[in-house]
């Protein structure tokens, strides 16, 4: 990545991210998107219906 011009310090924080997921640290479900938008998470397929009706 460096070697293509990314700054260092952006290349390490993506190795970082690869890393946990790697590990697994970004495989839970969380309730973060309800929380946030104060309703339930849709789908792909529920939210095209809306926009595409």
């Amino acid at each position: 990545m460096m070697q293509a011009g990314m700054p260092e310090w952006i290349a390490e924080f993506i190795n970082s991210l690869r890393e946990l997921e790697r590990n697994g640290g970004a495989s839970g479900v969380t309730q973060d998107v309800t929380y946030l938008l104060g309703r339930p998470a849709r789908t792909l397929e529920e939210s095209l219906a809306q926009v595409l009706i």
